[in-house]
Formats: structure tokens, sequence, C-alpha cells
């Protein structure tokens, strides 16, 4: 499938869950929370090309922490990924902290970088195994850090569906946004205008 038709059906289906969840219950906050993280979805892929694998946390009685994960087929750094982590937490948490009819059902307001988990997964576009070093295999955002990891060969040096990572760094995520060249204000800056 080429990457228009896949990227056209992504959207599509995301479409699709949002109005099914909605349609049952229109003011569950269950509904709101998968609209807005599929709002946020369809920008990163249209945006970056990251492919939305999903969303996920402690959302039981009210919204404690958030999960995303994404998927890109791009051989990155760590200097590649940084900007764009820092990019995505501060649009994600934009976006949740400043809709106001989400805003009662977060357990602590606003939602900070301590609640907020991202992994990005880089996956070689020819065999689907995460790639070689120097190359990241995933990067990790959680609690406020982000920790970067690659993929080492096991013994036969071949590839292999059982990786063996290693982490190679970690920064915290004010640490990340001073090197991409922003102050520290995750979460409170405007990206994009919100309908």
């Amino acid at each position: 499938m080429n990457k228009f038709r896949s990227k056209y059906f992504y959207s599509v289906f995301l479409g699709f869950l949002g109005f099914a969840c909605c349609t049952a219950q229109a003011d569950d906050y269950g509904c709101l929370f998968d609209k807005l993280s599929a709002k946020f979805a369809k920008e990163v892929t249209e945006q970056y090309g990251l492919l939305y694998k999903g969303c996920c946390g402690e959302l039981m009685e009210d919204i404690k922490t958030v999960d995303l994960e994404f998927k890109s087929y791009d051989l990155c750094s760590i200097d590649e990924i940084r900007p764009l982590i820092v990019e995505l937490s501060e649009r994600y948490l934009f976006i949740i902290n400043h809709n106001e009819r989400i805003r009662p059902y977060l357990h602590t307001y606003p939602l900070t970088p301590m609640q907020l988990s991202l992994l990005l997964d880089f996956v070689d576009r020819n065999d689907g195994l995460y790639p070689d070093p120097p190359n990241i295999a995933f990067a990790l955002y959680v609690k406020g850090k982000i920790y970067y990891y690659i993929n080492r060969r096991g013994p036969s040096g071949w590839k292999s569906f059982s990786p063996n990572y290693e982490q190679i760094y970690e920064e915290t995520i004010e640490e990340a946004t001073k090197v991409v060249g922003k102050e520290p204000n995750i979460g409170m800056i405007k990206w994009c205008t919100l309908s």
C-alpha cells in the first residue's frame, strides 16, 4: 500500500473511531479525550509522517496520565529526534490543557510533562526491524525524561526479531528544550490554531 493510501486509510479510520465513540455518549470525557487525541494524531501524521500506534494511560476515573505511541520509517539520530519530542509533547499538552471541556476531568490541572509518556519507534522500511546503530531504534519520553535506545546486533551479527536494546543517552525535557533553542514552557505555547 503506498504512503498516500495508508495515510488516507488511517485518517478515515481515526475519524470513524471518534464518530463511533461520540455517537454513543456525546458528553463522556473518554469520548472527548479520544477526539482530542485523534485530532493530535492526524496533525502529527500530516506534519511529520509518523504513524499513530495508539493512546492509553490512567483514564479510569479521570485523566491521570497519558501514553502516546508513534512509529516512523525514518532513520534518525538523537539530534533529529530531540526537537520532534519537544514539539510533540508541547503540542499535546497544549491541546489538553487549553480545552475547557476536558479540564474538569484532568486529575491535576494543568497536565504536566510528568503525566505524559511518548514512545517513538523507528523501524527500517526495508525489513521492518529496528535499524542498526548509530540510528536510534526508539525514544521514550516518560516522567519528564527522554531515553534514547539503539538496537545492538546479536552474537551472530544478524538483526533479529528479539532485539537487544541499549540505552545510549538520557536527558530531561527541560534540557532537550534548551538544546532545541526554546524556553522551557512545556504545554503552554500555541503550535497552531485549534478549532
